[in-house]
């Protein structure tokens, strides 16, 4: 009777301990899944982070382009505006010397007339 007892008890024992091994290894099967699911976060945020990182890169090399075009399309405005102002400056020049010599051919014939 007493060894029957004994042999209860180390089957009891027996089956604790396997109960044990079991949870312990349910709670590792769990830990490497969170672990690795971790892991994969980590990396996914990497990388979007990365993404994120070249396409702000591409924006910024995009503007400095924009920023350059706008310069060079003002300078040569400018150019145009300085160019027109010249031209400007000579029709005015050209006007008055045809009404100067317009005057002067007027002068011209009346003293003509005179003399005549």
């Amino acid at each position: 009777l007493e060894q029957m007892e004994e042999i209860e008890m180390l089957r009891k024992e027996q089956q604790e301990k396997a109960k044990l091994e079991r949870e312990q290894q349910d709670l590792m099967r769990k830990l490497k899944t969170e672990n690795g699911r971790k892991e994969q976060k980590k990396k996914d945020n990497s990388k979007e982070l990365e993404k994120l990182w070249e396409e702000q890169e591409k924006k910024a090399a995009e503007e400095y382009h924009q920023a350059r075009e706008i310069e060079r399309l003002k300078a040569e405005l400018h150019q145009r505006e300085e160019k027109e102002r010249a031209q400007m400056a000579e029709l005015e020049r050209l006007r008055k010397n045809v009404a100067e010599r317009a005057r002067a051919d007027v002068e011209g014939a009346a003293a003509f007339d005179r003399l005549v």
